[in-house]
């Protein structure tokens, strides 16, 4: 039945709740601060939701907590860290809480109340089981402040799960975490409550509770497949996703990282395999186009499909309960939609749109490759497709082509990644090669790349249309601290500097001219792989990059360009995309190899380092250390910091400008052009906002071993005396 709780405060502040059941004449009053029977110090906050059949609805209350009384003279303003601070002092706002807050079951049928959460290390942590059970999360934090990746603070009791029953305020452990790492990921019940669902992090494996027999079920053991995401994190192991449930909720769907399986949370029937292992032995990943929270269990679903070798995309469709029903619609060398892909994309994705009923129905998607700009399509069968729109800007221009390249790296390993030519291409000449790199690009290669200003990552068109070739190589990571692993310095160098060896083969690429140029992580990367690659690499290039993981770990980020308060990077570091799975008195060794800062002495190529003070993903000091490394050793070494731009280089005119610079610093390391006034010249301060040095400088020198300037200084020369 369909109901509507709400509540009223009164005139001095006092809040009742109220509920309206569809159809009755009035509404009826269901409790009041002053009839919780809970003591004179609980009043209630706020609603949460009903249980499925209504029977049970769940609000808030707080208790009231003694405040401190403030000292009768204040002698000074002074700012206090404490080491038993679980939210550093900048990140801490307004006054300290003088409450506590509770969720509370309310019996609608009895007035019976259970009160769920009886600690403040105690939440609710999904919906409801049935209508007599609850899942609780206890331990941890429940500071709203708090990094939850913070898995290293030290909290009173590691984090578990329990099921509680509503009638009796039983409780029964479901699960207690080795260690604090966050929470057990995708805690959900079943639409009508009939299962509890959890993703282990621990495991790897998905369980189901039933909460009428305690049974706990683990549904993925003995599969032949992952069910984590294949994203590089050391931390999250997510899941690769849940589908769906069965509308009688006896079976729930789920991914793999490429194909779809059903599951019996009963544990009573075996697993199925929808797309029957297709997915998985093709290397083609698959996802439900348009996705439902139940399904009748007869449907057919329209697949997408990403080949992860061919970087080809496309539709299959496949039925429920049937086995052999998989069949292939059309797969290609372009770029329709690819919900499986949770890497950078150019543009991203439209989810197709569909009308009509049996043979009238028709599909329309937005259909791209590297040298089709993004056009409407139509189709009657997603096999066939007749264009809508017929834009084609880019072919006033000399565009570019696109290449899916595999080799095997330094490790034995092999990877891929894309390579951009010029349209015109002539594998006669040879051309310089510029490689820009993340986490994974490779997955672009039938996407369109806008050409526009370079913000971060180096615009592709740009410097394909100037006669360079852009490869955007996958890096591949382990964890810093595992048997065999890599910091992220020497995973770069070994996807990067690899790639760079490969294509050098070819007799097209002009070795003693390879470039190199990140953003963000990827200029970490950057800074790490120089350190590594000899001279290897004639010039290299980075936005907002970490220099130096150790200073990274124990300093603040700056929320906002507003407040002055900060972030810690801890997490960060130890865990998020930084991968080295240790502190630094743990593991110093690790950190001091995946330090630029600290092995800059091993650098042989030129530095273009970009770094904003309004920065608030990277800390600006960042790019200072690298760059007074840099400065301290004698190397070649130019900062760019704008005014008007934070973590990516956003104005419009500051965006010009690196784009300008950017250009000139690689036209002269890669193609032989004059370094201009600004790579030459010292002492630049007062010319800023006056004077931007573009001009080229034939007859000066951007540091004193430049075998390009010594020529141009030559040329110079012999002009000057003719």
């Amino acid at each position: 039945k369909r109901a509507l709780a709400f509540t009223i405060r009164a005139t001095g502040g006092s809040l009742s709740i109220w509920n309206y059941t569809m159809g009755a004449r009035a509404s009826s009053f269901v409790i009041a601060d002053h009839s919780l029977g809970m003591g004179d110090d609980f009043y209630i906050s706020g609603l949460r939701d009903f249980s499925y059949s209504g029977e049970w609805l769940f609000f808030y209350v707080r208790k009231q907590l003694p405040s401190l009384l403030p000292d009768t003279v204040v002698t000074t303003s002074v700012d206090v860290w404490s080491y038993r601070d679980e939210v550093i002092l900048p990140a801490q706002h307004g006054e300290p809480q003088h409450f506590s807050e509770y969720a509370v079951a309310l019996n609608l049928r009895n007035k019976k109340i259970q009160l769920v959460e009886k600690e403040d290390n105690e939440k609710l942590s999904c919906g409801l089981l049935l209508d007599d059970y609850c899942v609780l999360e206890k331990g941890g934090s429940r500071n709203s402040l708090t990094i939850s990746q913070n898995t290293w603070w030290p909290h009173d009791e590691r984090l578990s799960y329990w099921l509680l029953s509503l009638n009796t305020g039983q409780r029964k452990l479901i699960k207690t975490l080795s260690e604090n790492l966050g929470s057990l990921i995708q805690p959900i019940c079943s639409p009508k409550g009939r299962w509890f669902l959890y993703w282990d992090m621990e495991q790897q494996y998905y369980f189901s509770l039933d909460p009428l027999t305690g049974k706990l079920v683990n549904m993925t053991l003995n599969l032949p497949t992952s069910f984590g995401s294949d994203v590089d994190q050391l931390v999250a192991n997510t899941p690769a996703g849940l589908l769906g449930w069965y509308n009688d909720e006896s079976a729930v769907l789920v991914y793999d990282n490429y194909d779809i399986w059903k599951l019996d949370p009963s544990g009573d029937k075996p697993a199925m395999n929808i797309t029957e292992g297709y997915g998985r032995r093709g290397n083609i990943k698959f996802r439900v186009v348009y996705p439902k929270e139940t399904y009748k269990g007869d449907e057919e679903l329209l697949l997408s499909a990403f080949d992860m070798t061919s970087k080809y995309n496309g539709f299959y469709t496949v039925v429920l309960n049937k086995p052999g029903s998989l069949k292939k619609l059309s797969m290609g060398p372009y770029h329709y939609y690819q919900p499986a892909i949770q890497e950078q994309n150019f543009s991203g994705s439209m989810q197709p749109l569909t009308g009509g009923e049996g043979k009238n129905k028709r599909w329309i998607v937005l259909r791209q490759s590297a040298t089709e700009y993004p056009n409407f399509y139509v189709s009657k069968d997603l096999k066939e497709f007749t264009a809508l729109t017929h834009l084609q800007p880019h072919k006033k221009y000399n565009w570019l082509t696109s290449e899916a390249v595999s080799w095997r790296m330094y490790n034995g390993q092999v990877n891929t990644g894309v390579l951009y030519k010029p349209e015109d291409f002539d594998s006669t000449k040879k051309y310089p090669v510029i490689f820009n790199y993340y986490e994974k690009f490779a997955q672009r290669c039938y996407e369109f790349p806008m050409p526009g200003l370079t913000t971060d990552n180096i615009n592709i068109p740009w410097f394909v249309n100037r006669g360079y070739l852009v490869f955007t190589p996958d890096i591949q990571y382990t964890a810093a601290n595992q048997p065999g692993g890599m910091t992220i310095s020497e995973a770069a160098y070994n996807s990067v500097a690899s790639a760079a060896e490969y294509l050098s083969q070819r007799s097209y690429v002009d070795r003693a001219h390879l470039g190199i140029q990140g953003h963000s992580f990827g200029g970490h990367e950057t800074n790490g792989i120089i350190t590594y690659s000899g001279n290897l690499f004639a010039a290299a290039a980075e936005v907002a990059g970490f220099s130096d993981p150790i200073s990274a770990y124990l300093t603040l980020v700056q929320k906002d360009e507003i407040s002055k308060n900060g972030i810690e990077e801890v997490h960060h570091v130890d865990h998020a995309n930084q991968r080295m799975g240790a502190s630094p008195w743990e593991c110093p060794d690790l950190f001091k190899k995946n330090s630029p800062v600290l092995n800059s002495d091993k650098i042989a190529t030129p530095l273009l380092i970009a770094h904003n003070q309004k920065d608030c993903n990277v800390n600006y000091r960042q790019g200072v250390e690298m760059y007074m490394a840099m400065r301290r050793l004698g190397k070649p070494c130019w900062m760019l910091q704008y005014d008007n731009s934070g973590h990516v280089i956003a104005d419009e005119k500051d965006a010009l400008d690196y784009t300008i610079r950017l250009t000139q610093y690689f036209d002269h390391y890669l193609k032989g052009q004059p370094a201009p006034r600004w790579m030459t010249m010292n002492t630049l301060a007062y010319y800023k906002g006056k004077n931007n040095l573009y001009e080229l400088d034939p007859a000066g020198n951007c540091m004193k071993e430049c075998k390009v300037c010594k020529e141009w200084n030559a040329k110079q020369a012999t002009t000057a005396n003719k």
